[in-house]
């Protein structure tokens, strides 16, 4: 049996007695392209230069721009500039008279020397009046001893004397008396001694109420001595033998009185000659001094 003429024939198929033969399931089928024809069909060309190759109208690039009109006046104009700088610094420098300075205007320069300056006339002063001699004030009184209570403080004055001072309070007023000075006083506690070198002494003092005000205290608090080279010694706490101590708060009804004494340690060879004392704890305005002897 030989090679059949056809090689693509496709064998015939053997007809079902019932009906036609079923469809090819892939469909027709391509019969092959003939010998040398490209399977894809003619190829495109592609496109010459310059042509797009989707059919658009060519694109022209615009020509650079001429700054030709820039570059002519820059030319002419920075000589001109320059040329016109030169001149007006040969004009400054060249001008005359070293201390008077030339600017370049747009009108012609005036080189002429300037007029002579006339000094202007001299005025002569008028005549003054008569000074009037000045009003003199007239003489003040000569200066009052402070009242009681009064800012001009303290009040001085000496052993035996009463000396009326106002405390911090509205209305409250206080008569305060030195009655006697005690150089070495000796405490109630025999145990209780002054320090080495040291002494204590007294000063006995009146307090009496002049206002309608309840006077309350610390007398000691506000009592100082002062010896002969100025050295001030505040009160002590020591209790004493020789009479009533003014320790701690004392409290006065109005019209009535206190006495008592205030200690202080001093030096053995102190020369106590000032004793000086305040109400309300030394913090009134006014203080009392006096001469001890």
């Amino acid at each position: 049996m030989g090679y059949p003429s056809d090689p693509y024939r496709k064998p015939q198929e053997q007809q079902p007695a019932f009906g036609p033969p079923p469809p090819d399931p892939y469909g027709p089928r391509r019969e092959p392209p003939p010998s040398g024809q490209d399977p894809y069909g003619p190829r495109r060309e592609p496109p010459a230069l310059g042509h797009d190759p989707y059919g658009r109208p060519a694109y022209a690039y615009p020509q650079p721009r001429r700054h030709s009109g820039l570059v002519l006046a820059l030319a002419i104009g920075l000589p001109l500039l320059l040329l016109g700088g030169c001149a007006t610094a040969c004009v400054v420098l060249t001008a005359p008279g070293g201390g008077t300075n030339v600017s370049a205007t747009s009108g012609p320069l005036d080189l002429a020397p300037p007029a002579e300056r006339v000094p202007p006339p001299v005025q002569e002063p008028a005549e003054r009046p008569p000074e009037q001699p000045a009003e003199q004030p007239p003489e003040q009184p000569a200066e009052q001893p402070a009242e009681i209570g009064g800012e001009k403080a303290p009040l001085t004055g000496e052993t035996g004397r009463t000396l009326t001072l106002k405390g911090m309070q509205e209305g409250s007023i206080m008569d305060v008396t030195v009655d006697q000075v005690f150089r070495e006083v000796q405490t109630t506690y025999p145990t209780v001694v002054p320090r080495s070198g040291n002494r204590l002494m007294a000063v006995q003092i009146t307090l009496t109420n002049k206002s309608s005000l309840v006077y309350r205290d610390t007398p000691h608090s506000g009592a100082s001595v002062v010896d002969s080279q100025d050295q001030e010694y505040e009160a002590t706490w020591e209790e004493l033998a020789n009479g009533r101590h003014f320790k701690g708060t004392v409290t006065i009804e109005p019209g009535d009185s206190g006495t008592g004494l205030v200690v202080f340690q001093v030096p053995e060879k102190a020369e106590v000659v000032t004793f000086t004392f305040g109400l309300d704890g030394g913090w009134a305005e006014q203080h009392g001094r006096w001469k001890l002897r």
